[in-house]
């Protein structure tokens, strides 16, 4: 009934501006998790200079990774669980960014979020009517973390 993969899937506004603080804290932790296993790996004595990690390779590694796994940690799977465990019929109101021209491959003429989500699979009386800044709303199985959409989405009258 309701796809649960894909483009399906938006982590709501509210909870992404909720969650922004905790992302940067968790970058910030692997940034030093990272950090600390190259320093501590390096004072072991019998290792050889070749094998140790330079300074610069850490302070580069560790934000790189904890960007990378906090952002789809906290903007993806913790929502997209969530909402599939305990979601319900709900609908979550969405603001237009722009809508994209080009035809990619698996999603034509996707109207952006101000997310930065792609909503794909837009019927063409929709897209016609639809401009930058306009409310969508979402219907689907849904939490305050997030919903996966069915087909049908409605604007709302602004």
């Amino acid at each position: 009934m309701f796809g649960l993969r894909g483009p399906n899937f938006f982590a709501t506004p509210v909870y992404l501006d909720n969650i922004r603080p905790l992302y940067h804290g968790m970058v910030a932790a692997i940034a030093v998790l990272v950090g600390g296993i190259c320093y501590l790996g390096n004072r072991l004595e019998n290792l050889p200079d070749h094998k140790r990690m330079k300074p610069w390779v850490a302070l580069t590694v560790g934000p790189v990774l904890g960007a990378l796994f906090g952002f789809s940690t906290f903007n993806v799977h913790i929502p997209w669980f969530a909402t599939a465990i305990f979601g319900s019929e709900t609908q979550v109101s969405f603001k237009v960014s722009h809508i994209e021209r080009d035809f990619e491959r698996r999603c034509r003429h996707p109207l952006v979020l101000t997310s930065g989500d792609k909503l794909c699979g837009i019927s063409e009386d929709l897209r016609a009517t639809v401009r930058p800044g306009d409310t969508i709303i979402i219907k689907g199985r849904g939490t305050q973390m997030g919903i996966f959409r069915r087909e049908e989405f409605v604007q709302a009258s602004d």
